[in-house]
C-alpha cells in the first residue's frame, strides 16, 4: 500500500522533519524522524508522517554524510526534473528504537521484552527530585509514596515538581531507546510515544520475582 505525493510536498515535509511533532502539510501531520544504518557515504532516512485517518507513511531518502557527498531525493531528479513519490505505509511498534517500521508488528515483539525492560530499570538518572539514581530506584520510591500517602498521594507532584514522568523519558531518548529532542537547556521538549510503553514493561518487570 502507498500514498503518492507531489515533489512540492515532499520538500515541505523534509522542511517541517526540522522541527517539532505536529506540523501539517496538506493534511499529513509530522510524527518523527528516524536515521537508519549509516553506510560509507549515506545514512537512510525515513521521515514518518499521519493521514487524516490515523495512519502511518514514511517518505524515505538518502542523506549525504559528508559536505562532498550530497543527500539524495527520489523526487528531484539528477537534471533538476521533479516528479511525484510514493510514500510507504508505516506500523507502530511497540518496544523498537525505531518506533515505525514498514512491516506490520510481529509476535515476536511484544510489550514486555524483559532484555529491554531490564534494561531501562538499569538506566542512570541524573540529580533529580526523588533522590534515586536509576529508573528502578526512581519507580520504587514513586511506589513507596503511593503506599505512604494512600489517598492523599499527589500524582501531579509526587516528588514536588508537576512534569516528573520526563525523569523517567529523558534517559530513554539519551539511551537511544526512543526518538525525542532537547532544548538549548538540556531540558527534555519532545518524545515518542512508545517512552511511555517501554515505562509501562519496565514497571511490569519490576513486578516480576527474580530468581
Amino acid at each position: 500500500m502507498t500514498l503518492k505525493i507531489t515533489a512540492d510536498q515532499a520538500d515541505d515535509l523534509l522542511d517541517v522533519s526540522g522541527g517539532k511533532p505536529g506540523e501539517t502539510v496538506d493534511q499529513l501531520t509530522y510524527v518523527t524522524t528516524i536515521k537508519g544504518d549509516q553506510r560509507r557515504w549515506m545514512q537512510g532516512i525515513t521521515i514518518v508522517v499521519s493521514d487524516p485517518d490515523g495512519a502511518h507513511w514514511g517518505l524515505s531518502y538518502d542523506h549525504g554524510l559528508t559536505e562532498n557527498q550530497d543527500s539524495e531525493y527520489p523526487w528531484r531528479g539528477y537534471s533538476g526534473e521533479r516528479k511525484d513519490v510514493e510514500l510507504t505505509r508505516m506500523y507502530a511498534h511497540t518496544i523498537t528504537k525505531a518506533v515505525y517500521r514498514a512491516t506490520p508488528p510481529g509476535a515476536a515483539e511484544k510489550p514486555g521484552t524483559p532484555d529491554i525492560a531490564r534494561q531501562v530499570l538499569d538506566l542512570a538518572l541524573p540529580d533529580n527530585d526523588s533522590g534515586t539514581d536509576t529508573v528502578r530506584g526512581y519507580l520504587t520510591a514513586l511506589l513507596a509514596l503511593v503506599w505512604e500517602h494512600e489517598q492523599g498521594f499527589n500524582g501531579k507532584r509526587p516528588f514536588g515538581n508537576s512534569g516528573w514522568q520526563d525523569d523517567l523519558y529523558a534517559p530513554l531518548v539519551r539511551a537511544g531507546l526512543v526518538e525525542g529532542s532537547f532544548d538549548e537547556d538540556g531540558h527534555l521538549e519532545a518524545v515518542d510515544a512508545a517512552a511511555e510503553q517501554l515505562i509501562q514493561a519496565a514497571i511490569d518487570e519490576l513486578g516480576k520475582a527474580t530468581a
